[in-house]
């Protein structure tokens, strides 16, 4: 029994190891870029709140670890096209994602917005940390890409992900990675 709980321990240490080495945190944000809607990841939910208003409603899924319910992730929606995410679900939690799905008046502190054109990204933020894209579609186009924009020093685990659709931004998610 000590052999396995051993070889299970090196294996998780193997895996975070690997884990760590794929997030590139040579980010090329500031700290004070990563803001959409004048709210950081900074903000808690009682700011947002006092700011933005009352969420029209929330959904919530059960995350799952070892077999059982590990938290509820909870999402605060305003309209269809906003999407807030808090650590907790309390007035003083921290948002660790904010999600926007079209051009609602939301934008970046540098002025990015959901239906600006894919070429503005590289204007603003330069190359991104990453990008992926899926596969070309029938006609040869790529169906969506995502560029990925990390921080840097102590915000090297908030990031910029905007999803591009046919040279247009289709969606800006502002994450604090797990």
């Amino acid at each position: 029994m000590k052999k396995i709980n051993f070889l299970v321990i090196l294996l998780l240490m193997v895996l975070q190891a690997q884990c760590f080495a794929v997030v590139d945190t040579h980010g090329t944000l500031n700290p004070q870029q990563l803001v959409i809607g004048g709210i950081s990841l900074r903000n808690t939910r009682a700011y947002f709140e006092q700011v933005y208003g009352p969420a029209d409603f929330c959904s919530s899924k059960k995350q799952y670890a070892h077999g059982r319910v590990y938290y509820y992730d909870k999402t605060y929606h305003y309209g269809n096209s906003l999407a807030v995410k808090y650590f907790e679900d309390n007035r003083d939690s921290q948002i660790y994602e904010i999600k926007v799905t079209a051009n609602n008046g939301f934008a970046t502190i540098d002025g990015v917005t959901v239906g600006m054109p894919e070429k503005v990204l590289r204007a603003v933020y330069g190359a991104p940390t990453t990008l992926q894209a899926e596969s070309p579609s029938k006609d040869g186009k790529m169906e969506n890409k995502e560029y990925i924009y990390y921080g840097v020093g102590g915000s090297c685990l908030q990031y910029f992900r905007f999803t591009v659709r046919d040279g247009v931004i289709k969606e800006i998610v502002l994450h604090w990675s797990d």
